[in-house]
C-alpha cells in the first residue's frame, strides 16, 4: 500500500514541478524575445530618423552595429558601457561597402531563477512538486529499507541459536569426555544439555 502511495506521490510531484518549470521558463522566454522585439523596433525607428548612436529599451539584450557603404557608422548607446560579449551570441552580415552585426545576450539560469523568485505562486507550484517527489521516493523505498532490516535481524538471531548450539554440544562432548565429575551428576546434566539441544533443534 505505501508503495503505490510513494508511487503516486511522486508522479504527481513530477508533474507538479514540471508544470512549475514550463509556466516560469514560458514567462522567462517570453520576456526576452518581447525586449528583444522592442530593440529591433527602436533601431529601425533610428535608422529611419538617421540617428547613428540609438538608445535601446532594453540595453542588455541587444547590441547593434552597422558601417554603411559611405562609411558612417551606426551603433547602439550601450557600446559605450562595459559589457562582456562572451555572454553574448552573434551574427553578422557582409556586402559591398557595409557591416552589420548583431549581438543577443545567451539564456541565463540566473535570469530564469529570478523569474522564479520574482513570482511566488509559481516558485511555490515548483516547491509542492519537489516536496511530493521526495516524499513519494522515500516512501516507495521505506519498505524496502524495512525488509532489509528485517532480514539482517532474523539473520543475527539465527547465526546466535546456531552458535549457542554448537557450544551445547562441545560441553556435551567435554562431559561424556571427562572423569572428574561423580558419574551420576554427570549423567544429569548430560541429560539436560540433551534435552536442551533437542528443542534447539526442533526434535521431541
Amino acid at each position: 500500500m505505501s508503495k503505490t502511495a510513494g508511487f503516486a506521490l511522486f508522479l504527481i510531484g513530477v508533474l507538479l514541478f514540471l508544470f512549475g518549470q514550463w509556466i516560469a521558463f514560458d514567462i522567462y522566454a517570453n520576456t526576452k524575445l518581447s525586449k528583444i522585439n522592442q530593440n529591433v523596433v527602436s533601431l529601425l525607428q533610428g535608422l529611419h530618423a538617421g540617428e547613428s548612436l540609438i538608445k535601446l529599451p532594453a540595453q542588455e539584450e541587444n547590441i547593434f552595429f552597422l558601417r554603411t557603404q559611405d562609411g558612417k557608422q551606426v551603433t547602439t548607446s550601450n557600446t559605450l558601457l562595459p559589457i562582456s560579449l562572451q555572454d553574448y551570441s552573434s551574427a553578422n552580415r557582409m556586402g559591398a561597402g557595409y557591416q552589420f552585426y548583431v549581438y543577443t545576450k545567451r539564456f541565463s539560469l540566473g535570469d530564469y531563477l529570478g523569474v522564479l523568485f520574482e513570482r511566488p505562486f509559481i516558485m511555490g507550484i515548483s516547491l509542492s512538486g519537489l516536496v511530493l517527489l521526495l516524499s513519494g521516493i522515500y516512501m516507495f523505498t521505506k519498505e524496502d529499507v524495512k525488509v532489509v532490516a528485517l532480514q539482517q535481524t532474523q539473520s543475527s538471531a539465527k547465526m546466535q541459536e546456531e552458535e549457542i548450539l554448537k557450544r551445547l554440544k562441545l560441553l556435551r562432548a567435554s562431559f561424556a569426555l571427562s572423569g572428574v565429575i561423580p558419574q551420576e551428576s554427570m549423567r544429569e546434566a548430560k541429560n539436560l544439555l540433551d534435552d536442551t539441544i533437542r528443542k534447539m533443534e526442533g526434535k521431541t
